[in-house]
């Protein structure tokens, strides 16, 4: 089997902090907005991606998730999906679930 020189990539970001995020609460698909830090880590983040490309950008509908894309700078690129959420993927899709409880790191900070 040969393989192309460059592997595709994927990249995945999560939105930015919400107040349940703050409180370690799964959020699941509540919709609730960006704190004022989660729009300042959105912007940020768009400043860490200038000059790369991508071949498509994906958004959830949410508007955290869609606020997050747009200060970043991709809202122009972005097309609107319902993706697979880890809401879904999880037993039942708790929304109460903490992160804490589902064991999964969340956050990155740069």
């Amino acid at each position: 089997m040969t393989y192309p020189e460059k592997l595709p990539a994927v990249w995945l970001v999560r939105h930015g902090e919400t107040d349940w995020s703050v409180s370690r609460r799964h959020t699941g698909r509540t919709d609730i907005p960006l704190t004022e830090r989660g729009e300042l880590d959105a912007t940020r983040l768009g400043t860490h991606l200038i000059g790369t490309s991508f071949a498509g950008v994906l958004t959830s509908p949410l508007q955290r998730a869609a606020r997050t894309c747009q200060l970043a700078g991709y809202a122009a690129r972005c097309e609107i999906d319902e993706i697979v959420t880890l809401e879904r993927c999880l037993a039942g899709g708790a929304v109460e679930l903490s992160q804490r409880e589902s064991d999964v790191t969340w956050l990155i900070r740069a």
